[in-house]
């Protein structure tokens, strides 16, 4: 169901029924999985972290939903793990290694969660959220046997969670 939201409801013909099965699957467990790793890492900090979860922003509805939902999964992907760990193997020639591949996920989380400097327990669930997105890019795009793009994965992964924030913060 998630990758034919992300996909446009059908599967495409050059896209076989196994490699569609598959692809599902990998969204759904990258997606459940980063909603999962929102609610442990939120609990945990909460219990370390006085008003980790009591951040409130001072915008409309309609403002937190646009920002959180729909630019920041698109562009923070594009910065965070687009840019940093998609570009460098193309322009630099940079070898995918493992010690590289580490690096530059280590930079992309790094810059992700300094990025989400509400508090510091927030600066350390958004590292740690990063940590999740940037090794989910770099699994669809060099280490899944289908070529999926990366780049749909996180944005999804990182509207789910942003959506399930919304959810506990502002209507729940």
């Amino acid at each position: 169901m998630i990758i034919s939201i992300i996909e446009g409801g059908f599967r495409p013909p050059s896209i076989s029924k196994k490699m569609y099965k598959y692809i599902t699957k990998l969204y759904a467990l990258f997606v459940f999985g980063g909603i999962l790793l929102y609610f442990l890492i939120n609990s945990f900090l909460d219990l370390f972290f006085k008003g980790f979860s009591d951040i409130k922003i001072n915008y409309s509805i309609v403002d937190i939903i646009v920002v959180s939902m729909i630019f920041a999964p698109l562009f923070e992907t594009f910065i965070f793990q687009y840019l940093i760990l998609k570009l460098p193997f193309h322009f630099f020639k940079l070898k995918k290694t493992k010690s590289n591949i580490l690096i530059l996920c280590s930079i992309s989380s790094l810059f992700f969660g300094s990025q989400h400097y509400q508090n510091f327990g927030y600066m350390i669930f958004a590292f740690i959220l990063g940590v999740y997105l940037s090794f989910a890019f770099v699994y669809v795009e060099y280490q899944s046997k289908y070529k999926i793009n990366g780049y749909k994965l996180v944005v999804a992964i990182h509207f789910f969670v942003n959506f399930t924030a919304f959810l506990l913060n502002y209507i729940l």
